[in-house]
């Protein structure tokens, strides 16, 4: 059984969305747009793999917890549990969003939560403000991309 994405879980979603599950998405979505971008393809699918790598170590933690801790100290836990798998480097390069395939990294893994948001709104769970921030988070990264237009190819996911 994989850990279940803790959003999720504390929206009440029955049988939510895994970590696994999340990530093999943002993977390939990742992989896709950068395909499609011309950048490095297999720099954005090992970014976003790693992604949420930590949580294996740390726990999905809700943002409410990440709050609590701050910002700055979770990125330090999640640097040293990447760092002790090998990834650190990788790591930063994702935090940073210091290349254009980190961007396109965040822009999927934002895109992979509008798509299980609307799929779970679909369902009647009631997340109609998430689908519109992750929309707004969405649009905002892909104007830092350059991307204003983007296929609508994952709207069947």
């Amino acid at each position: 059984m994989g850990i279940p994405r803790i959003g999720w879980v504390n929206a009440g979603v029955r049988d939510p969305e895994t970590v696994a599950e999340h990530t093999l998405l943002v993977s390939y979505i990742a992989a896709s747009l950068a395909k499609e971008m011309g950048l490095d393809a297999g720099k954005a699918a090992l970014l976003a793999l790693i992604h949420d790598a930590a949580e294996s170590a740390l726990g999905n933690a809700s943002r409410a917890v990440r709050d609590r801790v701050g910002l700055g100290n979770w990125r330090m836990l999640e640097m040293s549990v990447l760092s002790e798998l090998g990834f650190g480097e990788e790591f930063s390069e994702y935090a940073g969003l210091s290349s254009r395939e980190a961007l396109v990294v965040a822009v999927s893994d934002k895109l992979a939560t509008l798509i299980r948001a609307c799929q779970y709104a679909k369902q009647g769970y009631d997340a109609a403000d998430l689908v519109k921030n992750y929309l707004n988070e969405v649009k905002e990264l892909l104007g830092r991309l350059g991307c204003f237009v983007v296929g609508v190819w994952w709207l069947g996911l």
